[in-house]
């Protein structure tokens, strides 16, 4: 079933600052990927999907 990036990282209990810090972004800029205002790079769903517990292909990204 896939899931958004914003429904995968809060199911997960992670906090947006935790997640940006992790991947050495900003805030705003993980904030643009769940929002679909920016396609984040295949290397950042892997590692974001690893932080959700979920495999990458679960992720479902809206269209800009």
């Amino acid at each position: 079933m896939a899931v958004s990036l914003l429904d995968a990282r809060k199911n997960a209990g992670i906090k947006q600052k935790f997640v940006a810090e992790s991947l050495g972004v900003t805030p705003g800029t993980v904030c643009r990927w769940e929002k679909g205002q920016a396609i984040p790079k295949y290397g950042f769903i892997r590692l974001m999907a690893q932080m959700y517990g979920i495999e990458p292909g679960e992720i479902f990204l809206p269209k800009r």
